[in-house]
């Protein structure tokens, strides 16, 4: 990977990007932009999630360093020069829904043998209450089925919770934890989040994190 032209020529901050991401990890360029683009996709969720659960303390709202790029470039836009929608754009929109389902902490990497704690959380920026709404949360992982079921192949609901209530106008609303021993479990842990308003879906989320190191 030629470092230098990406600098030159396209404005990368090679020394940053090759700090977080080695080439000598990857196969060749193409896994390598990959990765990047999938951590621009999960680090912008994960701020964006983290100021709107603040709300007003201390703002409301955020910028982006930039939306587009003129002209070929390696950089944190979300649309590319071809004006080609990077994975982050369709995020970052989700994110920014007048109502959203989140975890907290997000599931990142993760202790082998802990316990794995998530409180669960809605933002509503609506300026009228929901009267009745329902939040349903799973949590899967390789291999397991609650109260002791047949073991599966893939990923599995080790624990399911639903919750009930009403959510008033321009808030954030605890809902609930979700909570799990993980034991001897290794692989990639998944939280999936549901918000339902008269049975309808309004939001949903999904959060992967990695037992142990890769």
């Amino acid at each position: 990977m030629d470092l230098e032209r990406l600098t030159h020529d396209y404005g990368a901050e090679a020394d940053v990007l090759v700090r977080r991401f080695p080439p000598a990890d990857r196969s060749g360029p193409s896994e390598w932009a990959a990765d990047t683009l999938r951590h621009q996709d999960r680090l912008l969720r994960v701020q964006i999630e983290a100021l709107r659960r603040r709300k007003y303390r201390p703002t409301g709202g955020f910028t982006l360093d930039r939306l587009l790029d003129g002209a070929p470039a390696v950089s944190g836009s979300l649309v590319d020069h071809q004006r080609v929608h990077k994975p982050a754009y369709a995020t970052v929109a989700d994110s920014c829904a007048p109502t959203i389902v989140m975890a907290d902490p997000p599931l990142e990497s993760i202790a082998p043998r802990s316990t794995v704690s998530v409180r669960v959380m809605v933002v509503h920026d609506g300026r009228h209450p929901i009267e009745r709404c329902r939040v349903d949360a799973r949590l899967l992982l390789p291999g397991r089925q609650p109260h002791g079921d047949k073991p599966s192949s893939d990923h599995a609901p080790a624990v399911t919770r639903s919750w009930g209530g009403a959510l008033e106008a321009d808030s954030v609303t605890p809902i609930g934890t979700i909570e799990l021993e993980l034991g001897d479990t290794i692989g990639t842990v998944v939280l999936e989040l549901e918000l339902s308003v008269d049975g309808e879906t309004l939001a949903t989320n999904r959060y992967e994190g990695r037992i142990g190191a890769d």
